[in-house]
């Protein structure tokens, strides 16, 4: 598949789901229908791994993830969305690359208030507060863990959140990418340099919490379940101790 996306079972009959990757806007490819199949041949084992270690982000499949393992909805809250310019100016349309050019003007999408140089979006805003996970009809019944590190920044930190909400999976690995006070993506432009070819990704907008307010909010990544730091040693000899971890912690 195009998203690298793999699943393997070890000796003890642990599965091993690793996602590089969810672009999926990028790709053409069936990606739910993948995960249905997947979901469903794994019906049998008793525990599952998802390695997400290397995977940045992308489209909300932590959201479809979550809805083979819940027993009934799930709420989350979700939030407040921002940018900070209303217009792209003419001058930088024909080098800012986007696969919608609908960014190149937020005015339709500004709410009427604003915290200093913050502009709240209602664009994607159903005006509540809170996301609902439904179950899906495809269950997962056997334990869940997620291997989790400093690469998770965008969708897979948000996933990594959710779950530790939820308490359905454990969270193996490091702390994660991305700040609980806030993180960005959703849009971007992408700016590539005519000599070099070096692309430069800039996030147009930011994710903060309700009403932005950080009282009490960490100002770091999601601390995992079960942490296991990197070891120089592990790197050399190419031994996977956070994977180990993951298999010991659902075995417990």
């Amino acid at each position: 598949n195009p998203l690298g996306w793999t699943v393997r079972t070890l000796a003890d009959g642990t599965a091993v789901l690793t996602m590089p990757s969810w672009a999926t806007y990028s790709v053409t490819w069936d990606w739910k229908a993948f995960l249905d199949s997947t979901v469903t041949a794994l019906a049998g084992a008793p525990r599952l791994v998802v390695d997400l270690r290397e995977n940045e982000g992308g489209s909300d499949v932590g959201d479809a993830l979550l809805s083979y393992l819940a027993r009934a909805p799930l709420s989350f809250p979700t939030g407040a969305r921002y940018v900070r310019y209303r217009t792209l100016p003419d001058r930088l349309r024909p080098h800012a690359d986007t696969w919608d050019r609908s960014f190149d003007d937020w005015n339709a999408d500004i709410a009427a208030d604003q915290t200093g140089e913050l502009l709240r979006m209602t664009r994607w805003d159903d005006g509540g507060t809170e996301k609902t996970i439904r179950p899906d009809s495809i269950r997962y019944d056997g334990r869940v863990a997620v291997l989790v590190g400093p690469v998770n920044s965008s969708a897979t930190y948000g996933f990594a959140q959710d779950v530790q909400r939820s308490g359905l999976a454990r969270l193996v690995g490091q702390t994660t990418g991305g700040n609980q006070r806030g993180i960005n993506g959703g849009a971007f432009y992408f700016f590539r340099l005519p000599g070099s070819g070096i692309e430069v990704d800039i996030p147009l907008i930011g994710y903060y919490p309700p009403g932005l307010d950080l009282t009490g909010v960490p100002d770091a990544g999601i601390e995992p379940d079960v942490a296991i730091p990197v070891n120089a040693d592990d790197l050399a000899t190419g031994r996977d101790r956070t994977l180990d971890a993951a298999v010991v912690a659902l075995s417990e």
